[in-house]
């Protein structure tokens, strides 16, 4: 869950991310955000690893998609609840 502890700490960085990630063209902030969001799912991609490993993930599972779809889900989850102002909301 450190994605989501990261988040809650640092309510800002998904808006500022995916904001930088919406422009056109490359600059350096969206290199900055694309390598970021790739060595989390690398980060991912080995723990789902180990977990098969481990006899907790099933063998047959595809572990990029598992990644990005994790990836996916959270930001999902995040969003809405991340103000303009940067506040983590928690309630409507």
């Amino acid at each position: 869950m450190s994605h989501v502890e990261f988040v809650i700490e640092h309510p800002g960085v998904p808006r500022m991310l995916f904001g930088e990630l919406q422009r056109a063209g490359a600059t350096p902030a969206k290199k900055i955000a694309r390598t970021l969001m790739r060595h989390y799912a690398e980060r991912l991609a080995q723990r789902l690893e180990e977990g098969k490993a481990a006899g907790e993930v099933d063998v047959d599972t595809e572990t990029q998609a598992a990644a990005m779809l994790f990836i996916g889900n959270v930001q999902g989850l995040v969003m809405p609840h991340t103000s303009p102002s940067g506040e983590f909301v928690t309630s409507s």
